[in-house]
């Protein structure tokens, strides 16, 4: 609500990124209390973004049934740096949710291939792996990820926590 009223008072010769920066706090506490058709909304008014903001509304996107958009978004941050994990993990993500884990393991397969030596990589294409069948092929990946990091997390997802913010880091004006 003050978020809102926020933007509603803002007079006409503000900075635009004062009110960018209003829409993108906005929508991370529309994320926050699980309005995602609003937190949608707000990101998509915003001209210009950055990686995280990308993966955000990839996921928000997909939650929407707007899946081959989301893949935009998510080329969007891979287009940004080749080797970004967010932008893999992302079209992975968004093919899984559509029963196709074969395709997220090649997804993962590109970015372990970019990146051998990352243990969440694994982990993820593990769990892909998993879901396929593919109970040897997941067990490597574990391991493997174990080998790289003995402290890898394999329960948090990136995708995850892009649309399920544990806490909120916005800006002060």
């Amino acid at each position: 609500t003050e978020m809102d009223k926020a933007v509603e008072v803002l007079p006409n010769n503000a900075a635009d990124s004062i009110l960018y920066g209003l829409y993108k706090d906005r929508a991370q506490i529309k994320m926050y209390y699980g309005d995602y058709k609003g937190a949608l909304n707000d990101f998509l008014r915003i001209p210009s973004h950055g990686m995280n903001d990308y993966l955000s509304i990839a996921m928000l996107l997909k939650k929407s049934g707007k899946k081959k958009l989301a893949i935009s978004y998510c080329n969007r941050i891979i287009d940004m740096d080749i080797k970004a994990y967010a932008g893999y993990a992302c079209i992975a993500d968004i093919y899984a949710s559509a029963g196709k884990y074969e395709a997220a393991v090649m997804i993962m397969d590109l970015l372990i291939d970019r990146s051998p030596n990352k243990a969440k990589y694994y982990a993820d294409r593990a769990m892909y792996k998993e879901k396929l069948g593919d109970v040897n092929g997941a067990r490597y990946d574990f391991d493997k990820a174990k080998e790289l990091s003995p402290l890898v997390n394999f329960n948090e997802s990136i995708t995850d926590g892009a649309i399920h913010p544990k806490k909120l880091t916005l800006t002060i004006y």
